[in-house]
């Protein structure tokens, strides 16, 4: 693993060791797996059409339904630097029927994608009529993109159920 790699992965360790110890081991086993993952950023920091706060409500809900606690953790986190109102990210976590509709059917939308629920197809219509197809595409791959650290750490074997009392808003 070159130096900058080691130094990068340290930092991100040191500032969060429970968040990121599993990937500095990783990218560790594989050389190489961290500088590809950086390529990865601006896929899952797209945003053109979609409000913030609706792609941060599909990172939750994905997350959610990925069951990682940790990776949650993380996505609320950053929706709450983000600007998402701390009142939606609670709603989100604890009472989705208090989001406004927007948000409740983002939120119900991810956790269908994550989940490969039944009812996503009416979903997709659903949101597709109401937001329009580019905010769609940018919902649909926040909640793909949001997925990958959940679905590492299952292969890992270090991903962590989530604890819906564990979670710091």
């Amino acid at each position: 693993m070159a130096w900058i790699e080691r130094g990068l992965l340290n930092r991100l360790t040191r500032q969060n060791p429970v968040q990121f110890a599993w990937l500095r081991d990783a990218a560790a086993a594989s050389p190489g797996i961290f500088w590809k993952l950086l390529f990865f950023g601006p896929l899952a920091g797209h945003r053109r059409a979609a409000p913030r706060v609706l792609i941060n409500m599909a990172r939750i809900g994905a997350l959610r339904a990925q069951d990682c606690g940790a990776c949650l953790q993380i996505g609320i986190d950053y929706a709450l630097k983000e600007g998402t109102p701390r009142d939606v990210v609670q709603a989100a976590l604890r009472s989705p029927e208090a989001l406004p509709p927007h948000e409740r059917m983002v939120l119900d939308y991810a956790q269908a994608v994550a989940g490969n629920r039944q009812d996503l197809p009416s979903l997709v219509e659903a949101l597709r009529r109401e937001l329009g197809a580019a905010v769609l595409a940018e919902l649909a791959f926040a909640v793909a993109t949001a997925s990958l650290f959940p679905l590492a750490k299952r292969g890992l074997g270090v991903a962590t159920a989530c604890d819906p009392d564990a979670i710091r808003l």
